[in-house]
């Protein structure tokens, strides 16, 4: 009956209202065939400053504490097991990028100095070159260290196209390679967007517009009102950018109207769907032609065969089958649920909630008999039959549809990259276990969870607290041993909290609340904090560390803490520059240093990195200036409001300076 009903139902659909409706404007009543592209003014604001969270609070007094902390934690770091060494960039003909002294310069590989440190810093474009910033000025210098431009330049930024975008007073350009500015400097930003081998310019007007030029420099393009968003590229012709396609050729936007949504369901097919008010569906091709007048509930991305899952609304329920690229019903929409197993096998629900395999064609290839399908891995598939007392599951062989086990209580079966990819992570209506790949339990038990162990060559096993009592895990060897600790004359097996490191050091949170770092030689060295991450920091052999509550520090190799976890952050060390940002109280801000020192000590309460050896600092959290890494005073603290645009600092008041604090006109 129920069949009947759907296809009356679809008949009548055809042959009424929609019968002389062929394309989504009629539809939707939207404007025919789109409109033209057009010049819309932009609102984003360029900034390459680097903001802090939460932001600064002035009433606040920073605590003398600071200084007495980082006295305390130098030590360990001129004590470090390995010294910090600043990255070695070389270059194609085997030239090394090296740093003396805060300052870059280029020598060979047998030590040849070639320029001098004499760089303020330096930008590295792969092996080809770099740009080399002096005090004012940069430019850009070959492998073996010539000049590329006779003139210089405020900012250069190689495009890796064999052009340059480079910035004079007057604004934003582009020049080739052979010196030509192909793009004259005056625009207020120029970015290269590139994508499936096709590179246009996005190009920011003074006066507030944007647009994109080709790579030949032939094609423009205005698309406004949408900045912030890069452009997807599905064709030669056809763009996707903020819910709508874009006709490159024919310069049009297929939708005027903003109020419309239009989603890709498959770029080489060229096929999108957008909705109306009441929420129905509507599939049409890049054209605005509809290929169907069927209103769908839902549309589902085409899979490499061709088709994909659809569903329409009859009598109030939301019935789903297959439909092909021209939108017509490859597999009628009788089923509750449907879903693709693989390109070839299709898991469907009926109404009354029997679950089996159907292929693209229709046909029954695994009875209607469960309550559930899931894929197991690439070959398995396991059908279950789960009831509120119990669940039975068969793993079904995909390439005969045969029974290989059956009667598993497993209500997911997943493939693991545990244990070199031999292992199955399951559940059950208890827990979670792990099999081996025989399907026999790892585990002498099931847990809450199984999480990932160290190398992936273990698992920790976990069982949650109940109320207030604490967690407990195991952690599991891959053939099912039971990792054990030696702490203090004591063996453990049970924990609350494991974390490893590396292969040198873990830490242990017992049951107990005790906690300890456990070396590789097997002592332990007490530290009772519950740790919520414990990660690398880049410099020496330091960790960074959070507790729970979010609290930053420093601990080392050896389980000692370096700097407490009082801070509200601090990072990890930026191998380029060697710092690492720290938020004190949201009061005291900036970088420490690789050698366990405050930068510019506490003569700022603020203190950011704006890029090329500048940091923007403040006394006050009101007036900002601009210092060099030797805290030379570039700009007097003096701007409300102070940021880095390429090589010019740029201040409140529409104020323009150089990098070395000359006014710009």
């Amino acid at each position: 009956m129920r069949t009947s009903i759907l296809a009356l139902y679809l008949c009548v659909l055809s042959a009424t209202a929609f019968a002389q409706i062929t394309t989504v404007y009629q539809v939707l009543k939207l404007t025919p065939g789109g409109c033209a592209l057009s010049r819309i003014s932009y609102s984003e604001q360029v900034e390459s400053t680097v903001e802090f969270n939460p932001p600064f609070s002035p009433e606040k007094k920073a605590p003398v504490a600071l200084t007495d902390i980082m006295t305390h934690a130098q030590p360990f770091f001129k004590a470090a097991t390995h010294r910090y060494q600043p990255p070695v960039i070389t270059l194609g003909n085997g030239n090394i990028l090296f740093s003396e002294k805060g300052r870059y310069g280029l020598k060979t590989a047998a030590g040849k100095v070639i320029i001098p440190a004499s760089f303020v810093s330096i930008v590295s474009d792969g092996k080809n070159g770099f740009v080399g910033y002096g005090g004012e000025w940069c430019n850009y210098y070959s492998q073996d260290g010539k000049k590329l431009f006779s003139k210089d330049y405020y900012s250069i930024e190689p495009t890796g196209i064999h052009t340059f975008i480079v910035q004079t007073a007057k604004g934003y350009g582009v020049a080739d390679a052979l010196q030509k500015e192909i793009i004259k400097p005056g625009y207020s930003r120029i970015k290269l967007f590139s994508t499936k081998g096709q590179h246009y310019y996005k190009v920011y007007g003074q006066e507030g517009s944007s647009f994109y030029l080709s790579q030949n420099l032939r094609d423009t393009l205005w698309i406004g009102g949408i900045e912030g968003i890069d452009p997807l590229i599905l064709s030669t012709r056809y763009w996707y950018i903020a819910g709508n396609i874009i006709d490159v050729k024919a310069k049009r936007r297929l939708f005027c109207e903003d109020s419309y949504y239009i989603e890709i369901l498959d770029a080489d097919q060229q096929l999108a769907i957008t909705q109306d008010r009441e929420g129905f569906k509507y599939l049409f091709n890049f054209n605005g032609q509809l290929l169907t007048n069927t209103k769908f509930r839902s549309i589902y991305g085409f899979e490499k065969n061709g088709l994909g899952l659809a569903s329409v609304q009859v009598n109030q329920e939301d019935l789903w089958g297959v439909i092909n690229a021209k939108g017509k019903w490859a597999i009628q929409p009788t089923y509750k649920e449907i879903s693709f197993i693989d390109s070839g096998l299709i898991a469907a629900t009926r109404t009354d909630g029997k679950s089996g395999i159907i292929d693209i064609h229709g046909k029954v290839l695994l009875p209607f008999k469960y309550t559930r399908i899931s894929a197991a891995s690439d070959t398995l598939i396991l059908a279950t039959v789960e009831t509120k007392d119990a669940v039975l599951s068969d793993l079904v062989s995909k390439r005969d549809f045969r029974v290989i086990k059956s009667g598993l209580p497993y209500r997911s079966i997943r493939k693991s990259e545990l244990c070199g990819g031999n292992a199955y992570e399951v559940t059950l209506q208890n827990g979670e276990s792990l099999l081996d790949a025989n399907f026999k339990p790892i585990p002498n038990k099931v847990y809450s969870r199984i999480f990932y162990g160290p190398e992936m060559r273990s698992f920790i096993a976990t069982d949650f607290g109940q109320g207030n009592s604490r967690s407990t895990s195991t952690l599991y060897s891959c053939d099912g041993h039971i990792q054990q600790f030696k702490i203090e004359g004591n063996t453990y097996s049970i924990f609350d909290n494991y974390i490893n490191l590396d292969k040198d050091l873990s830490h242990l949170l017992l049951p107990d609340g005790k906690g300890y770092f456990v070396l590789s030689n097997g002592t332990t060295v007490a530290n009772d904090s519950h740790w919520q991450a414990i990660e690398p920091a880049n410099c020496n052999d330091m960790f960074r560390t959070m507790v729970y509550g979010g609290k930053y520090g420093y601990i080392n190799s050896k389980g000692e803490t370096v700097i407490p976890p009082i801070f509200e952050y601090v990072g990890a060390f930026d191998v380029a520059t060697g710092l690492a940002v720290y938020n004190f109280d949201d009061v005291q801000k900036g970088y420490i240093t690789t050698d366990g020192t405050l930068l510019f000590g506490t003569a700022y309460k603020e203190c950011e990195l704006l890029g090329n050896g500048l940091f923007k600092v403040t006394k006050d959290g009101e007036l900002w200036g601009v210092v060099n890494r030797e805290n030379e005073v570039i700009v007097p603290l003096k701007f409300g409001q102070i940021s880095l645009d390429g090589g010019i600092i740029r201040g409140s008041g529409n104020s323009k300076l150089s990098r070395t604090g000359q006014s710009i006109n």
